[in-house]
């Protein structure tokens, strides 16, 4: 089974970590010290070159694992998936929720 445990929103064309996003990562990992495994699966709108989006989603999730590492979460816990406009799963731009350039950390249970 899988829980997101927080989906941190991205600018479009940006790899940038709001102060918001960070302090909701800085949130969802606390307590977590005992997950085996979190996965950072990381999506693109459907706008744009496939390969842009691919590139812009891989970015995304090393940012955000790149600032788990620096709150002292173990790399040897995460895992990233860059999933890129293909397994894009929120058609309705203008009421999706949550957004489409995001990363989600997702527990493993």
């Amino acid at each position: 089974m899988t829980r997101v445990l927080y989906s941190a929103a991205f600018a479009s064309g940006s790899t940038q970590l709001s102060a918001q996003a960070k302090s909701g990562i800085e949130k969802a990992l606390v307590g977590l010290a005992n997950q085996p495994t979190i996965i950072l699966d990381a999506y693109a709108d459907p706008a744009g070159e496939e390969g842009l989006n691919m590139a812009l989603t891989t970015a995304r999730a090393e940012v955000v694992r790149e600032h788990m590492i620096s709150l002292g979460y173990p790399l040897h816990k995460l895992l990233s998936r860059a999933r890129g406009e293909r397994q894009f799963e929120r058609p309705n731009l203008e009421k999706q929720a949550p957004p489409s350039r995001r990363v989600e950390l997702v527990a493993l249970e």
